[in-house]
């Protein structure tokens, strides 16, 4: 919760109404150098076109990150920290 309230003071762009609070996914070690690469290959462009995105739209994309998330943490309604 003190993330979520801290992301909404401090960018306007943080709607509180509509932002759900935040989840945290530690990935594997070597996720975006992989991504990366992964990226390269399904686009078919150079290496200086796959950059890592702050927020991913597309759902092959997302998928392929989530497939390599470690752990997750999330907020529980009393503000406590719970790992899933």
């Amino acid at each position: 919760m003190k993330l979520h309230k801290e992301l909404c003071r401090l960018n306007e762009e943080f709607d509180p109404q509509r932002m759900q609070i935040p989840t945290i996914r530690v990935l594997e070690p070597g996720t975006f150098a992989e991504y990366r690469k992964w990226k390269i290959e399904m686009s078919n462009s150079g290496a200086g076109q796959a950059k890592v995105p702050v927020l991913m739209w597309d759902d092959a994309a997302r998928e392929w990150m989530l497939a390599r998330v470690r752990t997750e943490l999330s907020v529980d309604s009393n503000g406590g920290v719970v790992q899933g």
